[in-house]
């Protein structure tokens, strides 16, 4: 298959680099054009013209990664239990089993970053970019985020069940071996706030938060000797291919990038 879609584009597509293929430019412009050519072929065999959310019942499950459940959760559940009555809704954060639920369950949606190991009944649509923040106490002594400066207090990170990748910190810290540990890992932003505001703990997490703080925690930009493009990661929503054209689907996508973009 392959090989004939080389022929049909007149382009290598994929380039091995040692044990993987890397797509060629041509392959990243194709890439990024399908999303909109699905949804528009999707619509093509849709009748949803008298689809109404408050006629929704039953139940459907979202999974949203743990750390961003706090601030995404909230809002949307307030909004989807007002306009849909009859609807019970089930949300929990990803974990490594969510993509097998996906599959599995066509009436569930699920928000991750990736790289996630998904498989081909998986339809994905990026939401955001998110970038990182450092957090610490409202008191803490960081005068700077000089990154040995940084790297004199202990240092906490988010962790996200089924994220195929450790924290952007630790691979930092091992990609320049740096004489630096990290000493805790939560996923749970709760007890990472009340750890910052009683000790000297400095941690990371999604610039989504950094207008949603609780007052006794403040924000650092990350060190300059971070790249920003290294520390970024693609928020991505998740449904089953089975009901990517659902309306459900497209509302649920809108509304969660509505949350985000308002953070």
């Amino acid at each position: 298959m392959l090989k004939k879609l080389r022929i049909e584009f007149n382009d290598d597509l994929f380039i091995r680099n040692k044990n993987h293929l890397e797509p060629t430019p041509k392959c990243e412009e194709i890439l990024s054009q399908l999303p909109e050519i699905f949804d528009r072929l999707s619509v093509l065999y849709s009748d949803y013209s008298d689809w109404n959310i408050s006629n929704l019942s039953g139940e459907v499950l979202l999974y949203l990664p743990a750390p961003l459940i706090n601030i995404i959760a909230p809002p949307l559940l307030k909004k989807l239990c007002r306009l849909a009555p009859n609807l019970t809704v089930e949300c929990a954060n990803w974990t490594s089993d969510t993509v097998q639920a996906l599959e599995e369950d066509k009436h569930s949606w699920g928000v991750s970053y990736l790289p996630v190991s998904s498989g081909k009944n998986l339809v994905e649509k990026q939401l955001y970019d998110d970038s990182f923040i450092l957090i610490m106490g409202k008191k803490h002594p960081l005068t700077s985020s000089n990154l040995k400066e940084v790297f004199n207090y202990p240092i906490c990170v988010t962790i996200i069940p089924g994220f195929s990748e450790g924290s952007r910190m630790e691979m930092l810290i091992k990609r320049y071996k740096m004489d630096k540990k990290v000493n805790v890992r939560l996923s749970d932003m709760s007890s990472m706030f009340k750890l910052l505001s009683t000790s000297e703990f400095i941690g990371t997490t999604s610039s989504l938060y950094k207008n949603a703080l609780p007052n006794d925690i403040r924000c650092e930009a990350l060190p300059p000797e971070m790249n920003p493009r290294l520390f970024k990661k693609p928020l991505v929503f998740f449904t089953n291919q089975r009901n990517s054209a659902d309306p459900l689907s497209d509302w649920l996508y809108t509304e969660i990038k509505q949350i985000i973009d308002a953070l």
